[in-house]
């Protein structure tokens, strides 16, 4: 009987672990870049072809926003200008939460 309650409070913990840490892996063209909102201090993109930044995030919008006190983000901001300007490819990856009015929040952004 002990060795259940191990096992079913280990199964429990795995399965709100993973809900708690549920990502989106994108690759794709900067489609649209905002680099900012009045309400927000926050900067917004899109990625071409991607309806739904991360299905984690209720609402299903296509936004990806990350706060600018985020460490790194004004490097990001800088890889994502530049992947526009010239048309290359971006990977975002997000961490399952949502930010700045909503919006899912990028944890990680590569210049392929």
């Amino acid at each position: 009987m002990q060795t259940f309650i191990l096992i079913a409070i280990a199964a429990i913990a795995n399965l709100l672990s993973t809900a708690a840490f549920a990502t989106s892996d994108q690759t794709a063209q900067v489609a649209l870049l905002q680099a900012s909102w009045i309400s927000y201090d926050c900067f917004y993109f899109t990625l071409a072809g991607v309806s739904v930044a991360d299905s984690a995030v209720p609402g299903g919008a296509a936004w990806f926003a990350m706060p600018r006190s985020q460490v790194g983000a004004n490097q990001a901001f800088a890889t994502l200008l530049a992947v526009k300007a010239t048309g290359g490819t971006v990977r975002v990856i997000t961490t399952g939460s949502a930010v700045c009015g909503g919006f899912a929040q990028v944890s990680i952004i590569t210049m392929n």
